[in-house]
């Protein structure tokens, strides 16, 4: 199907791999129905396999590396941001993927460029002032300024730079976006934004395969999602450990192989016979994988403020699946899942307290709880949360530009 040249012309920039980056593609798929799209990021071509209607594919340049001597260049410069932000443009030459990007937000003229989390807030609002005619929509992913709890790369490199360019430029944004309710209001106090719109990051609403019928008390728990050390995994480990012998932990993990090793061996020794390792499935295939388990769990420790109001993928995944959920009190996964009645809340992240909560669970409560998810999957889910993002384009991509002075 070829675009429609009548269509207003929407960028999507995110340095992202965007293959493996559901939002972004979510955010191609939706906005392509209503716009001719160019969605630009690292990586392989997401749509060779299947083409999408008024949506091209440009890939960002990330060959070109950044030299020794301009790496200490680079540092010097984040610190410098501190200062003025007229030093982002000396910290962002050094990065050849970043003037890739913004060749491109100069090549064409766009109605709307919806920028994918900070670094690319700068080329769109440069992009947006030299056209005088393009509108500009932030979408923060998580809250840029307290993503990490320290470490020298974020105190002292990626913490003032993103920290300048929100400060500077994300008030200019004519619309904004994130990812949990939390983080709205705080966003809009800090960086003197728009309210942002609150989109969640909730899977397609498809048909579940058939339950098969229980042929014993177990309760199988399911986890899945990228092995990071930093996540702590193995609380979930100890936790089963600490639990009834009728919970079974399963772990679809993706990447870390040396942390995965290590969680098998830390599995053989706290609770042998109960983890299991599920291979991992594409994106796409996760609901329908983990709809046969009977309870999504998830303990995040919260080392960080964005772990503290956590809003991930495999939280609503659990949803879509129609699955209950025991969590920690992560302050906006406890949020929903008290507010919809969908399962349980620990009182803390330690593993003797979810193993206490685990041990109080019955049956009959697992599904009342799953008719309680699969009630919320019908309002939760890519087409209802995407399609507050299509009108929210909509009404930015209508307001008329300001005449030059």
């Amino acid at each position: 199907m070829s675009e429609q040249p009548d269509l207003e012309h929407i960028l999507i920039l995110a340095f992202s791999p965007v293959e493996r980056d559901a939002r972004v593609l979510r955010q191609a798929k939706y906005l392509g129905q209503k716009f001719r799209v160019t969605l630009a990021g690292f990586g392989s071509d997401p749509f060779r396999h299947a083409p999408l209607p008024n949506v091209k594919w440009f890939e960002i340049d990330t060959h070109g590396s950044v030299l020794k001597h301009y790496k200490k260049v680079q540092l010097v410069a984040a610190n410098l941001c501190r200062i003025s932000p007229l030093f982002l443009k000396l910290y962002y030459n050094q990065i050849p993927y970043w003037r890739h990007g913004w060749h491109l937000a100069q090549a064409a003229r766009y109605r709307v460029i919806y920028c994918n989390d900070a670094d690319t807030l700068p080329i769109g609002i440069a992009a947006a002032r030299a056209s005088r005619s393009a509108k500009i929509i932030l979408d923060l992913h998580e809250y840029a300024t307290r993503e990490m709890a320290g470490g020298f790369h974020w105190t002292w490199e990626r913490k003032p730079v993103v920290t300048r360019i929100l400060k500077s430029f994300a008030r200019h944004a004519h619309g904004t976006v994130t990812v949990a309710d939390s983080f709205a209001p705080l966003m809009k106090k800090e960086f003197k934004m728009r309210t942002p719109l609150v989109v969640h990051n909730a899977p397609e609403l498809t048909s579940l395969p058939s339950r098969a019928p229980r042929t014993d008390d177990r309760i199988h728990l399911i986890h899945h999602g990228g092995a990071a050390r930093s996540r702590q995994l193995e609380r979930m480990i100890h936790a089963v450990a600490k639990a009834d012998k009728r919970f079974v932990l399963h772990f679809m993990l993706t990447g870390g192989p040396d942390y995965i090793e290590d969680l098998k061996k830390i599995a053989s020794a706290a609770c042998p016979d109960r983890v299991t390792f599920e291979q991992p499935v594409k994106p796409g295939e996760i609901v329908a994988a983990i709809s046969g388990f009977d309870l999504g769990i998830y303990i995040l420790p919260p080392l960080s403020f964005n772990d503290l109001h956590a809003m991930p993928n495999k939280f609503f995944d659990f949803i879509g699946a129609g699955l209950p959920v025991a969590v920690a009190p992560s302050v906006n996964m406890a949020s929903i899942t008290k507010e919809n009645g969908i399962g349980w809340v620990a009182a803390d992240f330690e593993p003797e307290t979810f193993a206490k909560l685990l041990d109080t669970i019955t049956l009959d409560q697992l599904e009342a709880r799953r008719a309680a998810s699969l009630k919320l999957r019908e309002t939760v889910n890519a087409r209802t949360e995407m399609t507050r993002l299509v009108e929210l384009v909509e009404r930015v991509a209508a307001r008329k530009p300001k005449k030059a002075s």
